[in-house]
């Protein structure tokens, strides 16, 4: 993974937008998580035992489930494309369907990876150019910026988009999306289930041939 995990006050603070407008990044960041937490809400009303409720908390730069304190949100991460230019995603994560609250799950670098488990991911990804003259008063230009909504399965799965936005940080949340979220979470819960079955088989099945050794002279 080229990225490297940043804090909040390591992105630029001022960006200019594609009209030459001048923008606060917190701003926009603060925008697209109500964005996120809209959606969020209404999954909670849709699978509220599948999706737990989420603190917000900007005025200690952390954002996070109830469940996980040791995680800062968003998680904010950062590489250089080429001299000229960089990327940066902020990404917000929610654990579904009863994921294990006492494990590091670190959701944002193995959706980078391309990998997750139990998760709904928030991704606003956006590149920003960087000013080649060195002088830092000169705010970056916005040159891409997109939001999108992945949802991680399990191992065995890749990860899954329900939603990509052309450019911005717009959500738009209406039945179809919400319908194929629910879905997924749903297949999820069944795969969960048999999961669960299966380790239980395996575990029987050991104990039963560790019984047996124990009582051979194999």
């Amino acid at each position: 993974m080229n990225y490297r995990r940043t804090t909040l006050d390591q992105i630029p603070v001022t960006m200019l937008d594609a009209a030459g407008q001048a923008f606060a990044v917190r701003d926009r960041l603060e925008a697209t998580e109500h964005n996120v937490e809209d959606l969020l809400l209404c999954l909670q009303s849709l699978r509220p035992d599948d999706v737990p409720a989420m603190h917000w908390n900007w005025d200690e730069n952390a954002w996070h489930p109830e469940s996980l304190p040791e995680e800062q949100y968003p998680q904010c991460f950062a590489r250089h494309v080429d001299h000229e230019s960089a990327e940066y995603h902020a990404i917000w994560s929610a654990p579904i369907c009863g994921r294990d609250p006492t494990r590091p799950w670190r959701d944002g670098e193995r959706y980078l990876e391309g990998v997750g488990r139990q998760s709904l991911l928030f991704d606003y990804r956006f590149e920003a150019s960087l000013d080649s003259t060195g002088n830092a008063a000169t705010p970056a230009r916005l040159l891409y910026d997109s939001l999108s909504v992945v949802v991680a399965m399990h191992e065995e799965t890749p990860l899954r988009r329900a939603f990509a936005s052309v450019s911005g940080n717009k959500l738009k949340v209406d039945l179809q999306l919400l319908i194929k979220l629910m879905q997924w979470i749903d297949e999820l819960n069944v795969y969960l289930r048999l999961e669960q079955q299966a380790l239980g088989a395996l575990e029987r099945r050991s104990a039963r041939h560790a019984d047996h050794n124990l009582h051979t002279n194999d």
